[in-house]
């Protein structure tokens, strides 16, 4: 409901570390900045109203699989406890134990990010997003300020964990290169984590499923995962149910929640996925030239038409179906070097 929404979004800024900047969006809500601890609890919530027992501190140690059934050993504030279970679902996070007792952890593509909520008392714009761009600002990734409403903002910086920079250090330097955009802003709250991204692996296996940020079901290019974790819960609650109908947990039968994920969310993903690969190899100078050609009026107006938040490779793939885009796109030209005029004309097919 709307309670739980804080703000509303209409576009994005984004800036180069060379100085390029482009403006997309216009007055139309394109997605909303929501109060995250109080969703969890209302889902808590829920989840108890419909008969789940909820254990606060507590810990996943062990996993054992024995005759058709999983045993799992926990740590609680009353001490160590034994569970055996027909089915495990691992929803436990970026560093999931599920995930390593499937084989299926991996620090690829994973990245290291510190956030902060400050106070920005002057912030133009504020239904817009910030996006900062450059290896020598978020290497592999990138920085961000979210308005989120009554004069707050939160922003950030990630990087690559192989990148092995300081995230509080990347954050003290975007704040500093950007002087315009974090003007008087105070420093209230910080937090950090790890965004395991998405790339394919196995969320399934004899008497276990993965969901969720475990799953790595999080958008390749914004690192989102609420929406994709949402839609992977109610896939793996389909598969659950129909295992428990069957009493058949073998992990024969609980791929069908993989192919499920696959048909709900996974062309977006891997083609996100692709994209993403694709910028982790332009240069500066390249983004440079990209936020040049995004500012362009006409490729402009079509973005703002056309684009999705949720589904950004569906629209790159209507862009480079237009062909002066597309060449535009495969060489990342220069605005000034487009046409012989000094200027790019765009006709779209």
């Amino acid at each position: 409901g709307n309670w739980v929404v804080q703000h509303e979004i209409t576009g994005s800024l984004v800036y180069s570390s060379k100085g390029a900047s482009a403006r997309l969006g216009d007055d139309r809500v394109r997605a909303v900045v929501i109060d995250r601890p109080a969703l969890d609890v209302w889902l808590a919530q829920q989840a108890q109203g419909h008969g789940a027992d909820l254990w606060l501190s507590c810990r996943l140690e062990t996993i054992q699989q024995e005759r058709g059934r999983v045993r799992i050993g926990v740590v609680t504030r009353g001490g160590r406890r034994t569970i055996t279970a027909t089915l495990l679902i691992g929803a436990d996070g970026a560093g999931s134990r599920v995930a390593r007792f499937l084989g299926q952890h991996t620090n690829s593509d994973r990245v290291s990010a510190l956030g902060a909520t400050v106070a920005l008392p002057r912030q133009e714009d504020d239904t817009y997003v910030r996006v900062f761009v450059g290896e020598d600002i978020a290497p592999g990734w990138f920085g961000w300020a979210i308005p989120a409403g009554d004069g707050l903002t939160r922003i950030g910086v990630g990087s690559l964990m192989s990148a092995k920079v300081s995230q509080r250090k990347l954050l003290q330097q975007l704040v500093a290169r950007f002087p315009k955009e974090f003007q008087d802003a105070r420093f209230l709250q910080f937090s950090g984590g790890t965004i395991p991204l998405y790339r394919p692996i196995r969320t399934y296996g004899d008497n276990v499923l993965l969901v969720g940020d475990a799953a790595r079901q999080v958008k390749p290019l914004s690192g989102g995962g609420i929406r994709t974790a949402l839609l992977g819960a109610v896939c793996c609650a389909q598969t659950a149910l129909e295992a428990l109908d069957k009493n058949d947990f073998s992990a024969g039968f609980l791929r069908r929640y993989e192919e499920r994920c696959s048909t709900e969310m996974g062309e977006e993903l891997e083609l996100a996925h692709n994209l993403r690969r694709l910028a982790y190899h332009l240069t500066d100078a390249q983004r440079h030239n990209l936020i040049q050609l995004l500012g362009h009026p006409v490729l402009n107006r079509l973005i703002n038409r056309k684009g999705d938040i949720d589904f950004p490779g569906r629209l790159f793939s209507l862009l480079v179906r237009q062909r002066n885009v597309r060449e535009a796109l495969l060489g990342i030209v220069p605005l000034n070097a487009a046409t012989p005029r000094g200027r790019t004309t765009f006709v779209l097919d």
